[in-house]
């Protein structure tokens, strides 16, 4: 019987294309490694996806977030959230990509800090998420703390305006709003003035009364002729009784106008009083709308609930409960690892085939690149040698050729002092008489002092 013989499987495989090689690019995976290694195309296929969600789930998150902060369509947000969302995605590949081909301690120090930074995102990421939802209770804790923060403002305006005295802008009272025009001390002070004038009268005509009475009482019994202190004891009308009628007749005029007064006083303490009580009934009406002017400023500074206006809000709600913190913290540590699933992931996942391989190309293209380096290093100096020789040798020539030249231009003017010199001793000899005299070494020497033989010394 025969048996087909195994098919061999041949490495480096054909290359893959398709959505898959699109997915693992957003990892950095180096496809013509990978192909050493088809088994490990599935795996760094989902972690370019966990990637892509990651990316997409920051998106959602600051989508979420705008919403609240701005208060805008989401459809206008989306354009910013997707913007988001492609560099979260840049980040976590970057941190993917630089993590391949790591091995042993140095891949936890390419590790560690990716996910550190992968943490602090996912609390950045988290948040918004962690908002919406809770949002319900949040949103009544935004709505009870407005209300209890416009009701304490009201009352401290009320403690720092008080109906029975001054307005205070000491302590708490430091940044009072409120001004009302106050005449309630004028009107209190005529109240008190016309009230003492009303007192003082009253005690003259109760003084007055009593004189009267007691006067009555002095001239009825001078009249009858009963006997007491202050009277004669003799009945008629006498002088004594006429005069104790006068003296009555007289306090009973003054009485009547000390009365006259005391009820003029009545009335202007009245009018007074009535005064003091619009004065009072005035301000309280007026310092009242002014109370309620600035609430009503204050509450429209609160405007609709945003970001901030939540996060307060949830750490009240977390302060005052312990179960809403603790959910509070376990629904960030989820929403946060699940920002940090590629780093993650790529810890999880241990150091793989393609790792190594990676690894080891790494250290080839190092070696490579070192070895290519080193031959253009030996390259440059050996020609920059060689040129430095030709150079070298180029100096020499050159200054060879000047010496020959200074030398060659030397022995042309010596020759020509000769000649200049054997025709003037020519000239000489064919002028000389018999008792001529030879020529003169001052004639030599004006011969050698021109310009034209003088001799000039060799310098490079």
């Amino acid at each position: 019987m025969a048996y087909p013989e195994p098919e061999l499987v041949f490495r480096p495989t054909a290359p893959s294309g398709g959505l898959g090689r699109a997915i693992r690019r957003v990892a950095g995976v180096v496809e013509d490694v990978l192909d050493w290694v088809p088994e490990e195309r599935r795996r760094y296929t989902w972690m370019g996806l966990v990637i892509v969600n990651t990316g997409l789930f920051a998106g959602v998150s600051l989508l979420s977030a705008m919403n609240r902060f701005l208060g805008a369509p989401w459809y206008l947000l989306l354009i910013p959230a997707l913007l988001w969302s492609w560099v979260i995605v840049c980040l976590d590949g970057m941190m993917i990509a630089s993590s391949h081909g790591k091995l042993g301690a140095g891949r936890w120090r390419a590790l560690l800090p990716r996910l550190a930074l992968s943490v602090l995102l996912g609390l950045f990421i988290a948040e918004p998420l962690i908002l919406r939802v809770f949002e319900p209770a949040i949103h009544q804790e935004v709505k009870e703390h407005r209300i209890a923060t416009v009701g304490n403002y009201e009352d401290l305006l009320h403690r720092c305006n008080p109906l029975d005295s001054l307005r205070s802008t000491a302590g708490e009272c430091r940044d009072n709003p409120v001004s009302v025009p106050d005449t309630r001390a004028a009107a209190k002070q005529r109240h008190g003035d016309a009230k003492a004038a009303r007192d003082r009268l009253g005690s003259d005509v109760d003084r007055l009364g009593k004189l009267m009475r007691d006067q009555q009482t002095l001239a009825h019994d001078e009249c009858t002729g009963a006997s007491r202190q202050g009277t004669t004891g003799r009945a008629g009308i006498g002088l004594n009784c006429l005069q104790d009628r006068r003296e009555l007749e007289g306090t009973t005029a003054l009485l009547a106008q000390q009365q006259v007064l005391l009820d003029q006083a009545a009335g202007e303490l009245a009018r007074y009083a009535s005064e003091e009580s619009a004065a009072a009934r005035t301000y309280t009406e007026a310092l009242n709308k002014e109370i309620e002017r600035a609430v009503a400023e204050r509450k429209a500074t609160q405007g609709r609930i945003d970001l901030l206006d939540e996060v307060a809000a949830l750490d009240r709600l977390a302060d005052r409960n312990w179960v809403v913190g603790l959910t509070e913290w376990l629904a960030r540590l989820v929403l946060i690892v699940l920002d940090c699933l590629p780093v993650l992931v790529k810890v999880m996942s241990g150091t793989t085939a393609y790792d190594r391989r990676l690894a080891r190309q790494l250290a080839a293209d190092e070696t490579l690149h070192e070895a290519r380096k080193e031959l253009e290093e030996t390259l440059g100096m050996s020609d920059t040698k060689v040129r430095l020789s030709q150079l070298r040798y180029q100096e020499r020539q050159r200054l060879a050729a000047l010496d020959q030249a200074d030398l060659d231009k030397q022995a042309s003017r010596e020759a020509e002092v000769d000649a200049e010199i054997e025709a003037l001793a020519a000239k000489f000899r064919r002028q000389s008489r018999p008792n001529a005299e030879p020529p003169s070494p001052h004639d030599l020497g004006e011969l050698a002092d021109d310009d034209r033989y003088r001799r000039e010394p060799v310098g490079y």
